[in-house]
């Protein structure tokens, strides 16, 4: 009799497991669709007040209907993709804001769904920033008349042949003009846009962006390098940071607002690099005459190297640390700004006109090297 009992339990309690593992299949969702409609209100709340999430629903579907292999895609990082574009208000699809991209994750074995920017993308976070005038980006091709040079007379001249085919892309360019009056331009060659091009994973397979839309990306590329002397505030720049990275939602998971506190992925399609590395400054001092007597150093904490109670002055100003000009310095070298246009930089980015990095305050420098941080 004991053991009918057992048996029958034994039976009840399979019956019971497999009644729970068909409930929760049944609620776990089976399409994007239904993904998507699941988490309609996390995407509501992140979105900026100018975007509409039945909108931003509909062109997701269509871009991912559009491109197969997006359907091999696991849905959490497709939804991980919708929200990124929802969190930052720039749509995938014909704007060329944002791509979605299809990359094979070898670790775990799936396919994934890759947040990528376009540079119509970076456009629209400069321009947001309300201190740009214009800023443009084009290719140069091999019949085109194209004219540039650096320095004090500098010069750039760009006059598209149109009288027939214009041939390969042989360079391109990007030009930005500032509210104050002033401008920054960079030109790539050909062989800078393919190494670009060379660090990034979906092209050496094969797909992609740089495969289907080149010229797209070469403007991308221009842009991006250009983007350290953009006027950027901290959050647009950790926008940037999010570029070819992958992120998984799971149905149910409620949605950070704020993208900062994201991990920040390495800029792999156009790093910055200095070709010209400067030495580091030790400290940032103005010369004082030969026999005028140096300043007390500071009194600083010998574990953290922080200045201890550093007073402000008449004006209320209180300088960095150095350790922040430490870190300022090695992070503006990291992303390719040469000494002389330091502060042309940071004028733009505190929007104040200073002319050293010894006029920057401890709040400023921090600010500086948050950006600065979102951009390496």
């Amino acid at each position: 009799m004991s053991t009918d009992t057992t048996e029958l339990r034994g039976k009840l309690a399979q019956r019971s497991e497999a009644q729970a593992v068909e409930h929760a299949e049944a609620k776990q969702p089976k399409t994007i669709g239904q993904l998507i409609d699941l988490q309609r209100t996390e995407i509501a709340r992140a979105l900026p007040k100018h975007m509409d999430a039945d909108r931003l629903a509909r062109i997701a579907t269509t871009t991912i209907k559009t491109t197969p292999k997006l359907m091999e895609c696991s849905a959490t990082s497709l939804l991980g993709a919708l929200m990124l574009s929802a969190q930052t208000g720039l749509e995938p699809g014909p704007l060329g804001h944002v791509y979605f991209v299809p990359r094979w994750n070898g670790k775990t074995r799936t396919q994934e769904c890759q947040w990528q920017l376009g540079y119509r993308g970076i456009i629209e976070l400069a321009r947001n920033s309300g201190k740009l005038v214009s800023i443009e980006a084009r290719e140069v091709r091999a019949r085109d008349h194209f004219e540039f040079r650096y320095g004090l007379d500098e010069k750039l001249e760009h006059q598209p042949f149109m009288a027939g085919d214009r041939g390969e892309i042989i360079a391109a360019w990007g030009l930005a003009k500032f509210t104050d009056g002033g401008h920054y331009f960079v030109v790539l060659s050909r062989s800078d846009i393919d190494e670009a091009m060379a660090r990034s994973d979906s092209a050496a397979k094969g797909f992609g962006p740089w495969i289907t839309d080149y010229a797209a990306m070469a403007r991308k590329t221009v842009i991006r390098r250009m983007a350290p002397f953009l006027p950027l505030s901290a959050e647009q720049a950790q926008v940037i940071a999010q570029d070819e990275s992958v992120h998984n939602i799971s149905a149910g998971d409620r949605i950070a607002a704020d993208i900062a506190a994201e991990p920040r992925p390495e800029w792999i399609d156009s790093d910055i690099v200095d070709e010209d590395p400067e030495p580091e400054p030790a400290e940032l001092v103005d010369p004082s005459p030969a026999d005028e007597p140096l300043p007390e150093p500071p009194p600083v904490d010998a574990d953290t190297g922080e200045i201890i109670d550093v007073a402000a002055d008449d004006s209320g100003f209180v300088a960095m640390t150095q350790p922040q000009n430490r870190k300022l310095h090695a992070l503006l070298r990291e992303v390719g700004i040469a000494s002389g246009d330091r502060h042309e930089w940071a004028s733009n980015h505190l929007g104040r006109e200073i002319t050293s990095l010894t006029e920057v305050s401890k709040t400023e420098a921090a600010r500086l090297i948050d950006t600065l941080e979102a951009a390496a």
